[in-house]
């Protein structure tokens, strides 16, 4: 995808478990430049038969309409908010974002950092 490989890793973990993970296998938690680098995330989460399931990426919610990227605190240029969510996931401050599964675009989710999801990894191809 755009010059890098993403990898869906297929068990549960919170996000900072998430993340560990990946930089064990010297990536990190997949983090979308675009909307559509997000779309093509949540295209990937569907084909590998995951629909049903949540996966983190690699976007942090720090409240007052504050994004960030995890792996380096730069601030994300776009926002993709999914227009369904509760009033109690709105207000979660420093939440960790993620995509549900049963959208049909990538369309972005927040909850609790300690919840237990699938992520997805990614690294540059060169890496590989």
């Amino acid at each position: 995808m755009n010059g890098k490989c993403v990898r869906i890793m297929g068990w549960a973990r919170s996000f900072g478990s998430a993340k560990e993970s990946c930089e064990s296998i010297n990536a990190k938690v997949a983090e979308p430049m675009t909307k559509c680098d997000s779309d093509l995330l949540q295209y990937y989460l569907q084909i590998r038969g995951n629909v049903n399931q949540d996966a983190y990426i690699g976007v942090r919610y720090l409240g007052n309409g504050t994004l960030k990227y995890v792996s380096d605190e730069t601030n994300v240029p776009f926002r993709y908010w999914n227009n369904d969510q509760s009033e109690e996931e709105l207000s979660q401050n420093n939440s960790c974002v993620h995509l549900h599964g049963h959208n049909p675009k990538g369309l972005w989710h927040k909850k609790s950092c300690k919840s237990g999801m699938l992520f997805i990894c990614e690294t540059l191809l060169k890496a590989f």
